[in-house]
């Protein structure tokens, strides 16, 4: 995994985008908010050059390396269950669920080979949520204070059992605070964030087009303690989403 560390050394140096993009005529402040979020896939070397530069440092200074990779993958045990939309339906909810959640470290080296080691988690959403019906509604996940936050936990295990739980929280534990560093678990974290994004505007929002979910947005705290006992009010590793409720509708 290669990461640059650009975020940590403006703030090292209290600068700002917009000042590194004005003290280096060939760099934006958009291509400069791309790189410090690890989010552009090419990162040229005359970009790599001249912010090294700017901030008086080596490429090693800039880079931070770990030798392996870690793919991340969703998913739920079931395929989605949705109402169907009709003409009297006002309002519909979302249940209590929980997604799989696969943090897979993965190796490949020329003298040992390729070599594996999965790991087990879930992403519980322990509260109903509630839409409106919109049929021009569209997927914004960003915060504002009119909007509910719904905060979605991050546990070992998918659900775990009493007798694996142990050994399962002690190999992630070692795996996160032992080979992670905080730039990396943050980057991790991010890339968790964005998976479950993409994962319901995939597998939900395109199958639900009459639900507002500008209404929508979730916060995920990571909780690996004793995340056994939660699963106990959220059975189900599936989504599921009802009406509740009818317009008025008079009698003919």
């Amino acid at each position: 995994m290669l990461r640059n560390r650009l975020k940590e050394l403006m703030s090292e140096r209290n600068l700002k985008a917009s000042r590194v993009a004005n003290d280096i005529p060939n760099l934006s402040r958009n291509t400069i908010n791309t790189v410090a979020n690890n989010k552009g896939k090419m990162l040229q070397l005359e970009t790599i050059n001249s912010l090294c530069e700017y901030l008086e440092i080596s490429p090693s200074d800039f880079f931070e390396y770990l030798p392996f990779d870690i793919d991340i993958k969703l998913s739920a045990d079931e395929e989605a269950s949705i109402t169907v939309a009709d003409s009297f339906t006002s309002s519909y909810a979302m249940k209590p669920f929980f997604l799989n959640l696969y943090l897979t470290q993965k190796r490949n080296s020329q003298l040992s080979g390729f070599n594996s080691k999965t790991f087990e988690l879930s992403i519980l959403a322990p509260d109903k949520i509630t839409f409106t019906r919109d049929l021009n509604s569209f997927v914004d996940t960003g915060y504002s204070p009119d909007k509910p936050v719904y905060v979605w936990d991050v546990l070992i295990g998918n659900p775990p059992t009493e007798d694996t739980f142990n050994e399962q929280k002690e190999a992630f534990l070692n795996f996160w605070n032992n080979e992670l560093t905080p730039g990396f678990q943050t980057l991790i974290q991010e890339e968790i964030r964005n998976k479950t994004i993409d994962y319901f505007e995939n597998n939900i929002i395109s199958n639900t087009e009459f639900l507002n979910w500008k209404t929508f947005y979730f916060r995920l705290n990571y909780r690996f303690d004793n995340s056994i006992y939660d699963f106990k009010n959220c059975p189900k590793g599936k989504i599921e989403i009802t009406s509740t409720n009818f317009f008025d509708v008079p009698f003919e």
